[in-house]
Parts: C-alpha cells; structure tokens; sequence
C-alpha cells in the first residue's frame, strides 16, 4: 500500500533536500486538497511521481513555498502555492487509494474496507471533481479494473509463472501508465506522454509482481487468487525464483529508461539507487542496509512527529497497569491537575462542618488509585506467579521430553529378546545341520568320484563302492 520508493538512508550530498520537498510537499498537498485524514494514506510512488514530473518539467523548487518542506507538518501551504507537479503526485495518490479501497471492498467481506469507505468518504468524493481537472477519464480506469478481475476468473493458457505474470499484470500497468502519461499532460509536456507512459507501465508492472511475490504464502494460505499459484504442481521455491528473476528484468528496464532522461545525475543515482535498494531489501537479497548520514531521517520523520512518539512513549510507561507505583503516582498527578480547584474548595468546606459527603468524595478520589495500586500489584504478583508455574510446567515437560527420547533411542537401536533367542535357535540349527551333511559323507577313497565306501574304508577293485564289501 506504502510503495516501493521508500528512502533508504543512502542519499548524498543534495539529494536529501530535494527528496524532503517532494516527500513533505505530496503530503502537504494531500492535506490541503482532502485533509488531514488523507494525509496518512501517503504513498511513496506518488513522491516517485512527483520528483519525474518536477524533473520533466525542470521545475525551480527553489522558488517554492518554503512551507512545503518545513519540518513542521501542520504548517501548510496555501491551495495557490502547490505546484503542478505536487498537485498532480496528491490526486494520484487518491485516485489509486479509491481504486484500492473500491476493489477491495467489493470483493472481501472484511469489515474494515467497508469501515474504510466511511472514513474517507469525503475525500473520495473529492477525488471524483478532481480527476476532472486532469482530464482522466474514470471510464478508462474502471474498464481495465474489471479487466483485471476478469483475467482472474479464466484459465490459465501457459505454465510459465513469467508469462502469467506478463498477462496479469497488464492491466494494473495499463493504469499506472495511463496515470504517469495524464501528469505530463498536466504539467503540458505533451512530448514526453509515451516516455513516461512506458515507464508508468513497467512500474506498474513491477509493483504488481512485486505484491504477487510478497502475498503468495498468505494467499496460498487463504486460498486467494495469485498468479503465481494458478499452477499448485509447480514447487512454490520454483515460483517465487522465476518471479524474483521476472522482478529484476522490470527493475533493469526502468533503470535504463531513468538514465536515457535527461536527468541531473545526482538525481538520476537518487531514483535509482532508491529502486533498487528497496527491491532488493524486499526481495531479501540485500548484501546490506544503509545507514543515514545525510539528516535524511529528519526530512522524513518531522521534529513534532518524533517529539509526540517519545512522549506517548513517557505516557505508557508512567501508565502501565503493571507498574503499580508509577500507575499510582501518575494517577494521582493527574487527579491533582485536573481537579485541584474542587478539591481545595472541598477540603476547605468540609474543615468547617465536619465530616460531610465532600470529605468523602475526597477520600474516595485519593483511595481510587490506592485501590488501583493493590488490585494493578495483585495483577502483576499474579501474573508473576503463572510465569513461574508456567516455567517450571515448561522445564518439566523438557525433562519428560528428554526421557522419552532417550527410551526411544534405546529402543529403536537393540533387537527384542525373542529376537535375539530366535537368531540363537535358528544359528544353532543351521550350524547341526551343516556337522550333519558333512559327517554323512564319509572317509576318504576317490571311488566312484563321490568319496570313500563307508566303515568299509577303500573301494575294492572293479567292483566299486560295494557296502558288503565283498570284491
């Protein structure tokens, strides 16, 4: 849903500035067209966008409203302000989130996409007027969306899992493209329309097989529609490599589209290093991470955003149940700072009359979190208790396990003893009846070629081998 182009912390010298801009500058100007809840639905291809058409349209970004890359991210741009290319990357960006969110709520029965459509009502509504302003026909992109759905429902004509990716992907791509060429129009560099298109589709192209292969477990798993398991006799190993060699040949082709534009180089190594560092991290054949050096987190990761996740990192501490103390203590600040005026003007009201429904209240509010304090330590002793029965039952099942390997080891490497006495009985017979044969043969004597005449001893003459022995 976030994109591919993400920051990889390894931009150089330059390059950090002019990403914030585009990276603050869509998200402002998200906000500013559809407000504020759009703004976390930001999408890294759309900055992508943003920085190709700035680029086409050799934009002077220094001329821009500062405001567009301030750190402070509800200091927001007047409507006039945005420039073309940041307006355009902001409607993009919803166009394809209402895509999203319109497919997916037709076809999954999960509740969140119907709560999804609710909460982005407006916007999406908004988007509708918009896309008038480009020019883009909504048609177009339904038509190749039922395209897509409709690919889903044939039979596939080849085993090739490239080829399928090819077939599939073609409509998404057809979107992508259609969308990267209307922004060029948008901008009025109508001579670049094919350039672009093409490397609209091939990252549409690229996204799309990129999904396939991140999914295909969890679609195998729920038996959801993936290209890349529309043949199950194909090892899912084998799949998922042709993929990955599929994904690098998309990669390879939009890096030589990048360096064939007429592109600052400095920019130029920014898009690609950024594209392919992120497929490969994704793909997990990243030999390593970069490290950021340039302050880039800072441009990403506003000042405020980092302040407020620290601090609900303080909250949560002092606020955890299972810290009876600190719960207690927190508790009891926070009672003393939102209540302190009625609590002073009870306890000086109740000084006067005695014992009274104020001095009550009083010692119910300080006794609340006396009260949390016990049940939170009584929760948290408890919870300590179970840990250690839980080890202790862990540790004896262990030694459970570890005996029971050991009798099978045993077992499963000596004969029974029947079987030993069976070998016994069975060589013991066979070793009689090998004396037998060769004690029935008799003494020696050649006659007759088949050995002496018995008690008889040598045969007698010519008359062979004659058991009277009367030659």
């Amino acid at each position: 849903m976030f994109g591919l182009m993400k920051n990889t912390g390894c931009l150089k010298a330059g390059q950090p500035d002019w990403y914030r801009l585009h990276y603050c500058g869509t998200c402002k100007s998200i906000g500013r067209l559809y407000g504020q809840r759009s703004r976390m639905l930001l999408n890294f291809d759309s900055v992508f966008l943003a920085e190709i058409l700035s680029v086409i349209q050799e934009a002077d970004t220094e001329q821009w409203d500062e405001k567009l890359y301030a750190h402070n991210c509800f200091s927001m741009p007047a409507a006039d302000a945005l420039p073309l290319s940041l307006q355009y990357a902001a409607d993009m960006n919803l166009i394809l989130v209402e895509l999203k969110v319109r497919d997916n709520a037709q076809d999954d029965v999960q509740f969140v996409w119907k709560m999804a459509q609710r909460f982005l009502k407006k916007p999406l509504a908004r988007v509708q007027d918009r896309m008038a302003v480009w020019n883009i026909d909504p048609q177009v992109l339904l038509e190749h969306q039922a395209a897509d759905a409709h690919r889903e429902t044939l039979a596939p004509t080849t085993d090739n899992p490239q080829a399928l990716l090819d077939w599939h992907a073609e409509p998404s791509a057809a979107i992508t493209g259609y969308l990267f060429a209307k922004g060029v129009e948008a901008i009025e560099r109508p001579a670049w329309r094919d350039t672009v298109y093409e490397l609209g589709y091939a990252f549409g192209e690229l996204i799309y097989g990129l999904d396939a292969w991140k999914d295909i477990e969890k679609d195998e798993l729920e038996a959801a529609f993936n290209p890349l398991l529309i043949h199950p006799s194909i090892p899912l190993e084998t799949q998922k490599q042709a993929a990955s060699d599929w994904l690098w040949e998309k990669a390879k082709a939009i890096e030589g589209m990048i360096q064939q534009a007429p592109v600052a180089a400095d920019i130029k190594a920014s898009l690609i290093s950024r594209l392919m560092l992120n497929l490969a991290a994704t793909l997990g054949e990243s030999p390593h991470v970069c490290t950021p050096q340039s302050g880039i987190e800072k441009a990403t990761v506003p000042t405020i955003a980092r302040t407020v996740g620290r601090i609900q990192q303080h909250i949560g501490a002092w606020t955890d149940p299972l810290r009876p103390a600190r719960f207690a203590a927190s508790y009891i600040a926070l009672l003393f700072v939102i209540f302190h005026q009625q609590l002073f003007a009870a306890a000086e009201y109740g000084a006067g009359s005695g014992f009274t429904l104020d001095y009550a209240m009083i010692g119910a509010l300080i006794g609340a979190p006396i009260g949390m304090y016990l049940l939170a330590k009584g929760i948290s002793k408890n919870r300590e208790r179970l840990l250690r029965k839980l080890d202790r039952q862990q540790r004896r099942m262990k030694r459970r396990l570890q005996r029971a390997e050991r009798k099978a080891r045993k077992k499963d490497g000596g004969l029974k003893w029947w079987a030993w006495a069976l070998i016994g009985v069975v060589g013991v017979l066979t070793l009689a009846t090998l004396i037998a044969i060769s004690s029935g043969g008799g003494g020696g004597g050649s006659c007759g070629g088949g050995g002496g005449c018995g008690d008889c001893g040598d045969c007698c003459g010519d008359c062979g081998c004659d058991p009277n022995c009367n030659c």
